[in-house]
């Protein structure tokens, strides 16, 4: 069996996934982005529709090789459906291209949840992504962002990925404190609505 081979197999064994399903694809793409980056890449995860394109996204970021199979049955074992016929279709192609010596295990903290902050984040962005419209340039420039939404404006991006750029480079900025410093921007904004929105639906419980 063969790389492509493998890839067709395993999409053709999950195939079509359902919208839950895909939700905790997505949770497991964060995880895996969050232990291999410094930042979880957001608008990249919100872009897969279904298992083909979150594999195209794990060899992207060169987490899922030719010779790094193994998060395969990760992603098998997140959704909970056909988790050892995935494990068969990689032992048996390991057998055939790959030494003893070569299989590489996944690290430790990749099959850890995501940490309770990158996963609220994450859903808040969605929200906001859907919700700021044409208001996201003053957020950007309320979080000190100016720079970054003006080159924004002059890009071929959808409005909704463009938020995803503001929030997600003041993530890489805010860090664990990203939460708590959106929530007074978008109150000195007049984002009082979305602001509740968040509180009420997000935080409120996720501690």
């Amino acid at each position: 069996m063969k790389y492509a081979a493998l890839k067709d197999e395993i999409c053709n064994v999950w195939l079509p996934v359902s919208p839950q399903e895909m939700d905790q694809i997505r949770i497991a793409l964060l995880e895996l982005s969050t232990s291999s980056f410094e930042l979880p890449r957001m608008r990249d995860i919100y872009r897969c529709t279904d298992l083909a394109s979150a594999l195209f996204l794990l060899e992207k970021w060169k987490i899922l090789t030719p010779n790094k199979v193994d998060v395969l049955l990760r992603l098998s074992e997140v959704v909970g459906q056909h988790a050892e016929m995935v494990r068969n279709c990689i032992q048996q192609y390991k057998q055939q291209n790959l030494s003893c010596n070569d299989g590489i295990k996944m690290p430790a903290r990749a099959y850890q949840r995501p940490n309770n902050v990158n996963q609220l984040y994450l859903n808040i962005c969605e929200y906001l992504s859907e919700d700021l419209r044409g208001r996201w340039i003053d957020l950007a420039r309320t979080l000190s962002l100016s720079d970054l939404a003006s080159d924004l404006q002059r890009s071929p991006l959808r409005q909704k990925d463009r938020i995803y750029q503001v929030l997600e480079e003041h993530y890489n900025r805010s860090g664990n404190s990203a939460i708590s410093h959106l929530l007074q921007a978008l109150e000195r904004c007049s984002l009082i609505r979305q602001r509740d929105h968040i509180l009420r639906h997000f935080v409120v419980g996720s501690e």
